[in-house]
């Protein structure tokens, strides 16, 4: 759902995809939830040698379904970048309602200090959070936006997250194994 705001109006849209041109990429805050703050979108390519960053199209936002008109950068003229742009969008559209892949990480809302650690390291922005019943927070993971990388499961103080497919016990085994 992507809200705008037109002549002192705020409209809400269901939309499949969103391309932003060269003004509005500038400074759009992504905000999960009213009650929480907003972050600024991230947008560029995976670098050589530079760990840590997901690999992102040109064009592409940390956003799934959020793309820009004019990425910096790229040296081809507006109009193959617009292209490019609407080719993108319509290839992420979905035909049926979307389902995860299965290796999502999942959060236990009783261990869950609501910290944002989590929040705070997922490249994809699958991760906001819920007010719990004892009035604090407790982050949720969108199954659609999660591709299970992880990053929130190493970063977690409390344990709270872990992926049922791949927890703990199984990564540890599995570095045993390549290390010895």
């Amino acid at each position: 759902r992507v809200l705008v705001e037109m002549d002192g109006s705020l409209q809400s849209r269901e939309v499949g995809a969103v391309i932003l041109g060269e003004q509005a990429r500038r400074g759009i805050p992504y905000m999960p939830l009213a009650e929480l703050p907003a972050r600024l979108m991230e947008y560029g390519m995976q670098k050589q040698g530079m760990a840590g960053v997901p690999f992102l199209h040109p064009g592409a936002t940390s956003i799934p379904g959020l793309f820009l008109a004019n990425p910096p950068a790229i040296r081809v003229s507006s109009r193959v970048k617009g292209t490019a742009a609407a080719i993108m969008a319509a290839a992420v559209m979905p035909r049926r309602p979307r389902q995860n892949k299965g290796y999502t990480v999942q959060i236990d809302a009783r261990k869950c200090r609501g910290c944002g650690r989590c929040s705070e390291v997922c490249p994809y922005q699958a991760v906001s959070f819920r007010k719990n019943e004892a009035g604090g927070w407790s982050a949720v993971v969108d199954r659609a936006l999660c591709k299970g990388c992880g990053n929130c499961i190493s970063v977690c103080p409390s344990t709270a997250a872990d992926s049922p497919y791949r927890d703990r016990r199984y990564l540890e085994q599995m570095l045993a194994e390549i290390l010895v």
